[in-house]
């Protein structure tokens, strides 16, 4: 599974939230979605399209959990959460640079996107990349993503003057000004390409 990688391409997303619901269809999702559309970074700045776990290779998280409850599987995913384990102390959901995490109060645990793990090991690709009309979701390797997407794909960061690597990659297209630079500063702006769209349920 490891030669296949997790990429958000941003211009393609037509915010139809397809993929929310392909992955709250989930039989341990109880109906809750591991997706999001509003992610607010450190700094203020926001997104307005697809985000899902982007697979840190150093995960904040899994650091921050004092009762290892997020483990990460040999090929770097970071898996969901132990839900026997986790205590609803919300120390990973603090953590997150990109607002992952998601704690359910009714549930007292927080759940993450696993990236479907168990689909993905089966040869399959996540759900939420099979749901997405337009591509903006892709379970690929990472030569055909050079290949066929046009733009650069971002896997570096900085956060809290923090570096950070991730497994699943964003595509930052040359023509546009929705990114600018390779060592991306989550805190200066991850702008949508709609900003008239906003998260209407209000949900996060």
């Amino acid at each position: 599974m490891s030669e296949r990688i997790f990429f958000i391409d941003p211009t393609r997303c037509i915010h139809c939230r397809t993929c929310e619901a392909s992955c709250a269809s989930r039989d341990d999702h109880h109906g809750i979605t591991m997706i999001h559309f509003t992610t607010t970074y450190p700094g203020g700045t926001s997104n307005r399209f697809a985000q899902a776990c982007m697979h840190c290779t150093d995960p904040r998280c899994v650091r921050v959990c004092p009762v290892n409850a997020i483990p990460v599987a040999a090929d770097g995913t970071v898996l969901g959460i132990d839900r026997d384990r986790c205590t609803g102390c919300k120390l990973c959901v603090e953590a997150c640079p990109f607002e992952v995490p998601l704690y359910v109060e009714s549930l007292n645990t927080v759940m993450k996107c696993d990236m479907c793990y168990d689909r993905c090991l089966g040869g399959e690709r996540p759900l939420c990349v099979t749901a997405c009309p337009t591509g903006a979701l892709a379970f690929t390797s990472l030569a055909e993503a050079e290949e066929k997407r046009k733009g650069m794909i971002l896997r570096d960061w900085t956060s809290a003057g923090e570096k950070i690597h991730t497994s699943a990659g964003l595509i930052s297209h040359d023509d546009g000004d929705l990114f600018g630079n390779l060592l991306f500063d989550i805190a200066d702006a991850v702008q949508g390409t709609d900003p008239s769209f906003s998260n209407a349920d209000g949900a996060r």
